[in-house]
């Protein structure tokens, strides 16, 4: 029987007398049990709301009124029941006061962050939960009397100072404002309140320039929804400088198969963005440039950027680039290409990859610590030689141990020697190790476990 049947069955004197016992041993329980009884019916007081979410908070504050990260979940325990108790007004038809309450749990987590360690994410996690239900409940209030004021409402509030160095926040309260906005009116109170945003930003500064490229795709999106599709698509043009603009300028292209235009916004994006180094966005856009030359077969120009991009330490293109030489031209486009990646990153996972072991194994020669990632593609056809090498790795480990984890570290490493079948090498190093770190005997001791 689950407990919900069990109260049920229970008179209402025993449950009085339970509530009140439970109530004297927590007063966090008495708190929630007062706040819940003094709002059973219509809708819920926010200043009593707050006043329980700062309550639990403070009773978690340490000295100095900070929240340790241990805490903060217990610590955010108020929120979340208010965070509820807004989800329940919301299906009950009390969308204002329902926004209320979960203005009040968004406002006070982000006063929250401040003085708690969210390492672990509670406080994010319920800021997200509670825009995710505003998001999500958009639908509920389309058409009816409280959507303009909702719209309004959110617009009020991410005016606030709070959300100053927070615009991921601010971002999300505009764009589920502009969602709601129906009327010229609004429209006209949200693009005079979103030109100060952009006007008091500096596309500089890297948080700025982020609140920047999310408030210019809400203006586009805004534009074509009230039905100005020409307004804008010049709109985007003047503001192809931002890389969340240029992306949905590209993506558009993509879908209306205009791969001409495709190419010609991508090399544009590419030449903006190496003069910046900002070599993640140039992969970005010779990314958009491949996929058109994939759509118009242009064999040529996918083998040359391709390359450009294997080279350039894509590991995702190699397969693409591989896939459009035959098998009599690959061999010789590998060779060509397997020299210039020598000591890239991608080096030994194209090497893996064409099962290129006389390469892997004069790398790994090279470079003994590799031995401990590349012994499993090596032991087979190599088994003398990867011991050795591992013996190596073992004596580079025990030099530099100096404690008890790492004394350890270098025992483990012995013991995976063993099972690689080198339970002769592993003696020899353990007995060597033993013999020239005889005056630690704490690391000797660990030795002696093998």
């Amino acid at each position: 029987m689950s407990l919900e049947k069990k109260l049920k069955n229970q008179s209402k004197e025993h449950l009085v007398e339970w509530l009140c016992i439970l109530a004297e041993r927590s007063e966090l329980v008495e708190q929630e049990l007062n706040f819940l009884l003094e709002n059973q019916s219509g809708q819920f007081d926010v200043k009593k709301s707050r006043a329980l979410i700062k309550k639990v908070l403070k009773q978690y504050q340490e000295r100095g009124g900070f929240i340790p990260r241990g805490k903060v979940a217990a610590a955010i325990g108020g929120a979340e029941r208010v965070s509820e108790l807004a989800a329940k007004k919301w299906a009950e038809g009390f969308y204002l006061n329902a926004l209320e309450l979960y203005l009040c749990v968004i406002g006070e987590m982000i006063d929250a962050i401040q003085f708690a360690d969210d390492s672990y994410g509670e406080i994010g996690y319920i800021m997200r939960a509670n825009f995710q239900r505003l998001f999500d409940g958009i639908d509920d209030v389309s058409g009816l009397p409280e959507e303009e004021q909702i719209a309004q409402r959110l617009l009020q509030e991410s005016k606030k100072s709070r959300y100053s160095e927070w615009s991921d926040w601010q971002v999300e309260l505009i764009e589920i404002s502009a969602l709601l906005t129906t009327t010229t009116k609004q429209r006209n109170r949200l693009e005079l309140e979103v030109t100060k945003l952009l006007e008091s930003n500096s596309e500089d500064d890297w948080s700025e320039r982020y609140l920047i490229q999310q408030l210019t795709v809400n203006r586009y999106q805004m534009m074509r929804r009230f039905g100005e599709h020409e307004k804008a698509q010049a709109f985007l043009e003047q503001h192809i400088h931002l890389p969340d603009i240029r992306e949905l300028i590209l993506d558009e292209a993509l879908e209306e198969e205009n791969y001409q235009k495709v190419i010609e916004v991508a090399k544009q994006g590419e030449t903006q963005h190496s003069q910046e180094r900002a070599p993640g966005l140039v992969t970005k856009w010779k990314t958009y440039r491949f996929k058109a030359y994939q759509a118009l077969g242009e064999t040529e120009e996918l083998q040359k950027l391709g390359t450009e991009l294997v080279l350039n330490g894509d590991i995702e293109f190699y397969n693409k680039l591989k896939s459009l030489y035959s098998d009599d031209e690959w061999p010789v486009k590998y060779e060509q290409l397997i020299q210039q990646l020598e000591g890239k990153r991608i080096y030994t996972d194209i090497l893996i990859e064409e099962n290129d072991l006389v390469r892997l194994m004069q790398h790994v020669q090279a470079n003994p610590s590799l031995v401990a990632f590349h012994y499993p593609h090596l032991l087979d056809h190599y088994p003398e030689q990867v011991k050795t090498l591992y013996q190596e790795f073992i004596r580079e480990n025990a030099y530099i141990a100096n404690n008890r984890k790492q004394y350890r570290s270098v025992v483990k490493l012995i013991r995976n020697l063993e099972k690689l079948g080198g339970a002769e090498e592993a003696a020899q190093v353990r007995d060597e190790l033993i013999a020239e770190y005889n005056r630690k005997p704490a690391f000797v001791d660990e030795l002696g476990e093998v």
